[in-house]
C-alpha cells in the first residue's frame, strides 16, 4: 500500500488541471426583480468565471469520498434596468471568486504498469457554492446580496452541475501512479542479456483508495496472496510526502512460487555458475547488540578451478554443490541511493569472486518491487544491470533511486522522487518493508537573458548575479520568462508579469511594464500585441552601448493579483555591467557591498548594504572611502561585491540630479554643498595618502 500527503494530492491535481482544464468557464445568467429608487426594476446578472484552481481537503469519511473545492474567478456584469426597458439605471462590474464544493468519487485508471485515480462524475455530489466579492465596484449592499443569491441559487447550481458532469477522469487525476497494476519481475541471464533467466507476472485484483485526515491511502490485493480491509489502512508516513509499504509475506511467497524455481543453471562469471536459488526470506533476530531485520538469499553454486591437484584427486576441475547464504540489510544513503550492508558469508568461495558484487547483483533486483509503481519499471531494469559488473567493473556501492519525471500524460512540470528512509520489519505480525520519500514538483520558472554574444539563465539562489562585459553594453538585450508546462493556469486572468529595467539605479519607464498574462499574446501596447513573458531592450534608446561603467538591472516578477491581495510566484533579477578592462588600480571610483547584522528589538536581521560611489583614497576620497581596504570587509559571510570603475555612470553635468548615487563628501565637500561651491584644493582625509591635490 502507499500513503500520499494532501499536499502531494493537491500538486498532482493542479498539474492535471493546468494541463487539461485551461479555459473552462462557469457561466451564470439570471434576471431578478427588485425595487430601485422606490420604483420596480430588474437586476440582470451575467457572469462567466474562469476555473483557476482545485484543492482537496482530505478527511476520513465512511463513504470514502474526496472533498474538493473548485475556484472560479470572473468580472461579472450587474445592471439595474427599468421594468419597461430603457437605459440601465445603474451598472456595476465587480470581481468575484466562486467556490464550488464537490464530494468526489474516484475511478481507477490503468496507465502503463501502474494505476492512478481520477475524478469521475458518477458517484460525485455537488455541495455548497460560495461567493467572495473581491472588488465590489461600488455595489450597494442590497444589490450585492441579490447578485450573490443569483450565483449560489438555481442558475449557479445548474452551471456547477454541468461543470461536474463534464469532468473526464483522465484529465483530472488526483494521485501519481503509486499502485502497481501488476507485479512483473524479469531478469536476463548475466552473461547472455538476450536470454531470460526468470520472468514472472501477476496482476493485482482489488484496488482501493481511502481518504484520511491530511492524507490518502492507496492499496491493492494480489489474488492468492493478500486480502485487506480499507478501514484498516493507516497513515504511516512519518512526515514524508509519500510512503510505500510492501507485504513481506507476499514477496517471500511470490518469489518462492513464481520466480526462484526459474533461476537455475546460469553463469554469472565465465567459470562461476549459480545452479539454483533456493530461497529469499526476510529474517528477524534478537542479537546481543539489539534486534536485526534483514533478508537472506540462499544459493547453490559451482565453479571450475585451475588447481591441478584438485583435478588429479577428483578427476574434474568442477567444484560443485556449494551452499551460499548471503545476508543483507538495505538502507537509504544520501537521499539518493539504496545501499546494502552485506553480512558474513560462510562459504568456501574462490578469491577471484567479488562477493560484494554477487550480493548486489542478486539482491538489488527484488528490492525494486518495494518502490512506488510510478518509478519501478525504469529502476528495475537499471538495477538488474548491476549483474553485468561481475565481468570486470568495480563493485557498486549502491543503486541510485532518486529520479526526475513528468506525471503520466503530461509534459511537465518535473517531479522528483527522493528517498529518505527504508525500514524493514520482519518479526511476526508486522512483516513489511517501507520506503519513506519525498515526491514534489521541482520545475520552476526561469528568467533567460539573451545578449548579442551570450545567453544567461538567472539563478535565483544568487543574491546578486552579474554579467560583466568589457568595453560596453550589448546593443540589444532580451529577457524571457520561461514557465514549465502546467506550472500555472494559463487562462487565469489574475496572473500578471512585471518587468522592471533600471539604468544605474534609476527606473527606465520605456522598458518597465506590468501586464496581465492571459494567453501568450493577449496584451496590447500602443495597439500592438506583445508577449507579456518577453522584454526586448534596445540599449541605445537609454544609453550609449559603448559607454563604460554602466549598470542595467532587469527584474521580473510573476504574481497573482486578486483584489488587493497579491501572491508572488517568481522573482528574479540580473545585473548587466559594462566595465573598463584596464587594471583596477587606474580607476578613480569605487563602490562596495557587504552584509550587515543588526537587531530589530530581539530579532536578528541580516541585510545587504551597498555603498554610494566614492572617490578612491588619494584621489579625493573622504575619510570613509577606504572601508573597502579593511580586511574585515572580506570575512566569510560578509563580503558581497567590489566594483572599481573609470567614469561615473552618468554624465558629469548631471551630477546634481544623481546626488543619491554618490558620496556627498567625495564629490561635493559635504551634504550641504553643491557643484558651484567646489573648492580649489581638497585634502585627502582617509590617511591612506595624506596630501593636498587638485580635484
Amino acid at each position: 500500500m502507499t500513503v500520499v500527503s494532501e499536499a502531494l494530492v493537491n500538486q498532482v491535481l493542479g498539474t492535471y488541471l493546468n494541463t487539461f482544464l485551461t479555459g473552462v468557464r462557469l457561466p451564470v445568467q439570471d434576471l431578478v426583480s427588485m425595487p430601485f429608487g422606490g420604483s420596480p426594476a430588474t437586476l440582470q446578472v451575467s457572469a462567466s468565471a474562469a476555473l483557476i484552481s482545485a484543492r482537496a481537503n482530505l478527511r476520513r469519511n465512511t463513504a470514502g469520498l474526496v472533498p474538493l473545492t473548485f475556484r472560479f474567478f470572473g468580472r461579472l456584469q450587474a445592471e439595474v434596468r427599468p421594468i419597461g426597458g430603457g437605459d440601465p439605471l445603474a451598472s456595476f462590474a465587480p470581481e468575484i471568486v466562486i467556490e464550488v464544493d464537490v464530494t468526489a468519487a474516484l475511478t481507477t485508471l490503468v496507465v502503463n504498469d501502474h494505476i492512478q485515480f481520477g475524478v469521475t462524475p458518477q458517484g460525485s455530489h455537488l455541495g455548497d457554492i460560495r461567493v467572495i466579492v473581491v472588488d465590489g465596484d461600488g455595489m450597494p449592499p442590497d444589490i450585492q446580496s441579490r447578485v450573490v443569491q443569483a450565483i449560489v441559487g438555481p442558475p449557479g447550481r445548474t452551471a456547477a452541475a454541468a461543470f461536474l458532469a463534464s469532468i473526464d477522469p483522465n484529465k483530472l487525476r488526483v494521485t501519481p501512479g503509486t499502485v502497481p497494476a501488476f507485479y512483473d519481475f524479469t531478469v536476463p541471464k548475466p552473461l547472455q542479456p538476450g536470454e531470460v533467466w526468470a520472468a514472472a507476472r501477476i496482476a493485482t485484483s482489488r484496488v482501493v483508495y481511502w481518504p484520511m485526515n491530511g492524507a490518502m491511502a492507496l492499496a491493492c490485493d494480489v489474488p492468492g496472496f493478500t486480502q485487506g480491509t480499507p478501514a484498516d489502512l493507516t497513515d504511516f508516513r512519518m512526515n514524508s510526502e509519500i510512503s510505500a509499504a510492501t507485504n513481506l509475506d507476499f514477496m517471500q511467497a511470490y518469489f518462492a512460487s513464481a520466480v526462484l524455481p526459474q533461476m537455475r543453471n546460469a553463469f554469472v562469471k565465465n567459470n562461476f555458475r549459480i545452479d539454483s536459488i533456493n530461497f529469499l526470506r526476510f529474517t528477524h533476530r534478537d542479537l546481543v547488540n539489539g534486534p536485526a531485520d534483514y533478508l537472506e538469499l540462499g544459493l547453490n553454486c559451482s565453479y571450475w578451478t585451475h588447481d591441478f591437484l584438485h583435478f588429479a584427486i577428483a578427476g574434474t576441475t568442477k567444484i560443485s554443490d556449494i551452499d551460499v547464504v548471503v545476508p543483507a540489510a538495505p538502507y537509504v544513503y544520501g537521499d539518493k541511493e539504496i545501499r546494502l550492508t552485506i553480512g558474513m558469508i560462510e562459504a568456501d568461495l574462490p578469491d577471484w569472486l567479488d562477493v560484494a558484487i554477487l550480493g548486489f547483483s542478486m539482491i538489488l533486483p527484488p528490492l525494486t518491487l518495494f518502490l512506488p509503481a510510478i518509478i519501478d519499471s525504469a529502476l528495475h531494469n537499471a538495477l538488474v544491470d548491476v549483474s553485468s559488473k561481475l565481468n570486470g567493473g568495480p563493485a557498486p556501492m549502491g543503486a541510485t533511486v532518486r529520479e526526475d519525471f513528468a506525471l503520466p500524460g503530461t509534459s511537465g512540470p518535473t517531479y522528483r522522487f527522493t528517498p529518505k528512509r527504508m525500514v524493514m520489519q520482519c518479526q511476526a505480525g508486522e512483516r513489511s518493508a517501507t520506503i519513506h520519500a519525498d515526491l514534489r514538483s521541482v520545475g520552476q520558472p526561469e528568467l533567460r537573458v539573451a545578449l548579442a554574444d551570450q545567453n544567461v539563465t538567472v539563478d535565483t539562489q544568487i543574491d546578486r548575479q552579474e554579467i560583466r562585459r568589457n568595453g560596453g553594453l550589448s546593443d540589444s538585450i532580451t529577457a524571457r520568462l520561461v514557465l514549465p508546462p502546467a506550472y500555472v493556469q494559463r487562462k487565469d486572468p489574475n496572473l500578471r508579469v512585471r518587468f522592471e529595467t533600471t539604468l544605474n539605479g534609476k527606473v527606465v519607464p520605456e522598458f518597465t511594464r506590468d501586464l496581465r498574462m492571459v494567453g501568450d499574446l493577449a496584451s496590447m501596447v500602443l495597439g500592438k500585441p506583445i508577449d507579456p513573458l518577453v522584454l526586448s531592450i534596445d540599449t541605445k534608446e537609454m544609453v550609449s552601448p559603448t559607454k563604460p561603467d554602466q549598470e542595467v538591472r532587469i527584474s521580473c516578477r510573476l504574481y497573482r493579483s486578486m483584489g488587493g491581495v497579491t501572491e508572488d510566484l517568481y522573482n528574479g533579477s540580473v545585473y548587466i555591467l559594462s566595465v573598463d578592462p584596464r587594471p583596477d588600480e587606474l580607476k578613480p571610483y569605487v563602490q562596495w557591498a557587504h552584509k550587515a547584522i543588526y537587531y530589530d528589538r530581539y530579532k536578528r536581521v541580516v541585510a545587504s548594504r551597498r555603498s554610494k560611489i566614492h572617490k578612491v583614497p588619494g584621489k579625493g576620497g573622504c575619510r570613509f572611502s577606504n572601508q573597502y581596504l579593511s580586511t574585515s570587509m572580506y570575512l566569510p559571510g560578509k563580503f558581497i561585491s567590489l566594483r572599481r570603475f573609470t567614469g561615473l555612470p552618468f554624465d558629469l553635468i548631471d551630477i546634481e540630479d544623481n546626488r543619491d548615487l554618490v558620496c556627498p563628501y567625495c564629490f561635493f565637500g559635504g551634504p550641504d554643498k553643491h557643484p558651484n561651491q567646489f573648492i580649489e584644493a581638497t585634502t585627502d582625509l582617509t590617511g591612506a595618502v595624506g596630501k593636498v591635490f587638485k580635484p
